[in-house]
């Protein structure tokens, strides 16, 4: 019979010890998800084509209401492309495209 009493005891000792451990870890796992790390660590995956061209990888997709941010890309002194960015719901996405054939870029796509 006391031995029961101190195996209960003992129990519920560790209960208490670890009730606060998993409160902050309930607490942690609430914040991350609520401020979308989550998002950010696992993002949703995105369908495209991959087409392979002179050792380069292009991806094929269809964007609307693209518009262009006034930034390029530059590589070795040479314009490489644009900055374009579109919103999905309420996050922003950038993407960078080639110019035209003049060279230039168009304002929105």
């Amino acid at each position: 019979m006391k031995k029961n009493k101190i195996n209960t005891y003992i129990r519920l000792q560790n209960v208490m010890r670890l009730a606060i451990p998993l409160a902050i870890v309930i607490m942690i796992s609430l914040t991350i998800h609520s401020i979308g790390l989550v998002e950010t660590l696992f993002p949703d995956h995105i369908e495209y084509e991959l087409i392979e061209d002179s050792k380069k990888t292009y991806i094929s997709t269809t964007l609307y209401n693209l518009r262009y941010t006034g930034f390029n890309y530059v590589n070795k002194g040479k314009i490489k492309g644009g900055y374009y960015y579109y919103f999905l719901g309420k996050t922003c996405h950038f993407v960078v495209l080639a110019p035209d054939n003049n060279g230039s870029f168009a304002d929105s796509i």
